[in-house]
C-alpha cells in the first residue's frame, strides 16, 4: 500500500515539475527553477513535525502574498486565474515532494529494523563463527544449568574493542571473534557477542588455569595482527559461572 502511495506521488511530482519548469521557463529566469531543489533537501533532514509546519507556514504565507499582489496590481480575472491554478500546481509539487522524502525516510528506517531484527534472530553473526547475543544467551543459561547440576565451574570471558582506533575498529569485531573462536574447544565452548564493540567467550568445565591457558592462546594470536599500541587498547573482563561462583575483575583489567 505505502509502495503503490509513493508511486502515485512520483508520478503526481513528474507532472507537475515538468508543467511548472515550462511554465516558469517562459514568464521567469531559467536559475529559479533551482528553488525546487531545496524542499526535497528540507524534507529529507529535518524531522516530520518541521517540514509539516513548514509546508503549513508556505501555503498560508504564499496565498496571502498572491492575494496582495491581486489587489496591489489589480489583476484581472484571467491573471488571477492564472496565479490561482499556478500557486495550486506549486502546492501539489511540494506535497508530493513532501510525501515521498518523509515515506522514503520510514521505509528506510523500517528497513533498517527489520534488519536489525534478522541479524538479532540469526544463529551467527555474518562473516563470523559468532553466536548472535539472542542465541548465545539461551546457549550459555543451558550450559550453566548444567554446570551446575555436575558441580562445574568455568568462566566468560569479555574482550572489548571500543578504545580502539576507529581505523583499526572497523575491521576488529570479525577478526577477534575469529581468533577466539579457534582458540576454544570446539565442542565445550561457546563465541558469542555481547554488544557492539564487546566479545564474550564461555569456558566451561574448566579453572583458573584452563582459562589462563585459553588467554594465553588468544594473546599470541591477537599479537600477530595488532601493533603493541593497538593490543594494549583491548580490554579483558572475566567472570565466575558455574557451580562455584568467582569475583567478576575489575572494569577495564588489562593484561
Amino acid at each position: 500500500m505505502v509502495r503503490r502511495s509513493i508511486s502515485i506521488a512520483f508520478i503526481i511530482w513528474v507532472l507537475s515539475f515538468l508543467f511548472l519548469y515550462n511554465t516558469l521557463n517562459s514568464i521567469a529566469d531559467p536559475m529559479w527553477i533551482l528553488i525546487f531543489l531545496v524542499p526535497p533537501i528540507l524534507f529529507l533532514v529535518m524531522s516530520e513535525k518541521t517540514t509539516f509546519l513548514l509546508f503549513i507556514a508556505f501555503t498560508v504565507i504564499s496565498s496571502l502574498t498572491i492575494l496582495g499582489m491581486a489587489f496591489v496590481w489589480k489583476w484581472d480575472s484571467y491573471t488571477q486565474i492564472e496565479w490561482v491554478m499556478l500557486h495550486a500546481l506549486v502546492l501539489v509539487n511540494l506535497w508530493s515532494v513532501y510525501v515521498l522524502a518523509k515515506w522514503s525516510t520510514s521505509l528506510s528506517r523500517d528497513n533498517k529494523r527489520l534488519l536489525s531484527r534478522v541479524i538479532e534472530l540469526e544463529e551467527y553473526i555474518a562473516d563470523t563463527k559468532l553466536l548472535s547475543k539472542r542465541e548465545f544467551e539461551k546457549q550459555k543459561e543451558i550450559i550453566v544449568t548444567s554446570m551446575d547440576r555436575k558441580k562445574e565451574k568455568g568462566f566468560l570471558l569479555y574482550i572489548g574493542i571500543e578504545k580502539l582506533p576507529r581505523r583499526v575498529k572497523q575491521t576488529s569485531f570479525v577478526k577477534v571473534s575469529n581468533v577466539i573462536y579457534e582458540s576454544v574447544r570446539k565442542h565445550f565452548d561457546i563465541v558469542g557477542k555481547y554488544d557492539d564493540q564487546v566479545i564474550v567467550c564461555l569456558l566451561q568445565n574448566t579453572d583458573e588455569d584452563g582459562l589462563e591457558i585459553v588467554k594465553n592462546r588468544i594473546i599470541s594470536r591477537l599479537k600477530i595482527i595488532y601493533t603493541p599500541e593497538a593490543f594494549d587498547k583491548l580490554q579483558w573482563n572475566t567472570e565466575g559461572i558455574g557451580y562455584i561462583e568467582f569475583p567478576a575483575s575489575k572494569e577495564g583489567q588489562q593484561i
